[in-house]
């Protein structure tokens, strides 16, 4: 029986190894594209049972340029710096049968400096806007969120949109 144990576990630890040192390579080739990555801070107030308001700043800052592909152009936007600072309004309301629904809106204006030949932004500034929709259900301690949003620029620029679906399990923690 420890027989068996040991031919299944020294492959194992073996595997588990390796994994760890090819995160560790990548990771360490990340934090050389990346000196600070994405970094964002929110507060959150509520104003009702069912509305909140929030104030938030995010950033992004990379090293140095993206990879290019021919024919493809960069393979991620990788400004010099982005900055955008914003203000949001959140509401939630419980729906029968263990549903419930919230909606929230996030405007802001957003400072960024690109880099030569990969610019998705018109000039250095601009407005921001955004939207979610999340429905979500509840039973015991199973919880299933399904959540569209869709933000960017309110003017010529980028824009993206997100679809999301989560399933939680809360233990007796």
């Amino acid at each position: 029986m420890l027989l068996g144990l040991a031919l299944i576990a020294g492959p194992l630890l073996v595997a588990v190894v390796d994994a760890a040192i090819q995160i560790r390579s990548l990771a360490r080739t990340s934090q050389q594209l990346v000196l600070e990555g994405v970094q964002s801070a929110r507060l959150t107030r509520s104003l009702t049972n069912n509305l909140s308001a929030a104030v938030s700043i995010s950033g992004l800052r990379a090293r140095s340029s993206a990879p290019v592909l021919p024919e493809w152009g960069s393979l991620y936007w990788a400004p010099e710096y982005y900055v955008e600072p914003g203000l949001g309004l959140a509401y939630n309301t419980p729906l029968s049968g263990g549903f419930s629904l919230g909606a929230g809106a996030h405007m802001g204006y957003a400072f960024m400096r690109e880099r030569l030949g990969a610019q998705r932004f018109q000039g250095t500034g601009v407005p921001v806007f955004g939207g979610t929709l999340d429905l979500r259900y509840h039973t015991g301690p199973w919880s299933f969120d399904l959540s569209a949003g869709y933000g960017g620029a309110v003017t010529e620029g980028y824009r993206a949109g997100s679809l999301r679906l989560q399933a939680t399990y809360k233990t007796g923690r």
